[in-house]
């Protein structure tokens, strides 16, 4: 069973497959503390539910405790949520997990980690940044992206995951195909048994740094996402066009859906774009 394999795969006590963009766990009374940087899609998520919302400074493990303990120093007492990415959607730089599940940890929180970008890429046999830590985490696996299939897995403990598949949306959303639970299980096993992919995955992401240090001036690349803001309109498009004339599926992003002044190319991927 994939959800089984899966939990082996990511070192969860559990696991649930499902197609459903969003799952509510923050309740009303609740706060969710997230990363300024964190991507759209958990700012849609967020503005679905009823807790209250707080952003800390990105990466910013001091501005997320102080933020921490003046909602607490407010009166409240329910539960927290910390949200963040491991490997940032935009930016492509990595969260400082190992300090946020120490925070986590310190204050009775929960951390929830957004793998997308980590999972088949980082972390032993490409299966996660935040392997080895606080079991109570959760983490959140796109089987698109690197695997290249569809749908996600929520990885943490059961008692999260049985709670999840007792509640709307997950009980009434459409069942996966069979075939596409298949598909994933046997990329996990690939992604465990192979370890040339392991080898692969950096060896390209380097030479991708090195190339565009050499063709194109850029630098300080950390991750196989490496965000070009080139902060007008007019060049971003006509950037974006050029280069889907030589072949590559390249986008302009520009406002509103990004900020004003930070327009940047993308690849096919559909993502918010910030500057620091």
């Amino acid at each position: 069973m994939l959800e089984t394999k899966a939990a082996d795969f990511f070192t969860a006590q559990a696991a649930l497959f499902l197609g459903g963009g969003f799952q509510a766990l923050p309740a009303q009374g609740d706060l969710v503390l997230h990363d300024a940087l964190i991507h759209a899609s958990a700012h849609e998520g967020m503005r679905l539910g009823r807790a209250d919302i707080r952003a800390f400074a990105h990466n910013d493990v001091g501005a997320a405790r102080v933020t921490l303990e003046e909602w607490r120093s407010s009166g409240e007492v329910g539960q927290v949520w910390i949200a963040v990415e491991s490997v940032y959607s935009m930016e492509g730089d990595r969260s400082p997990l190992s300090d946020l599940a120490a925070l986590a940890g310190s204050a009775d929180a929960v951390l929830v980690v957004d793998e997308a970008h980590a999972t088949g890429v980082f972390g032993e046999h490409g299966s996660e940044l935040a392997r080895g830590l606080d079991e109570e985490i959760l983490t959140l696996h796109t089987c698109g992206k690197s695997l290249g299939v569809s749908w996600g897995l929520i990885c943490g403990p059961r008692v999260v995951i049985d709670a999840l598949v007792n509640r709307p949306p997950f009980i009434f959303a459409t069942a996966p195909s069979p075939f596409e639970a298949a598909m994933v299980r046997a990329l996990l096993r690939a992604l465990k048994s192979d370890p040339n992919l392991q080898i692969e995955a950096p060896e390209r992401m380097a030479h991708a740094h090195r190339e565009a240090r050499r063709h194109c001036g850029l630098h300080r690349f950390v991750s196989q996402i490496m965000p070009v803001i080139l902060r007008s309109d007019e060049k971003t498009m006509a950037k974006a066009a050029a280069l889907q004339s030589m072949g590559f599926d390249m986008r302009g992003i520009r406002p509103p859906s990004v900020a004003r002044g930070t327009p940047c190319l993308s690849d096919f991927h559909h993502r918010q774009c910030r500057q620091e």
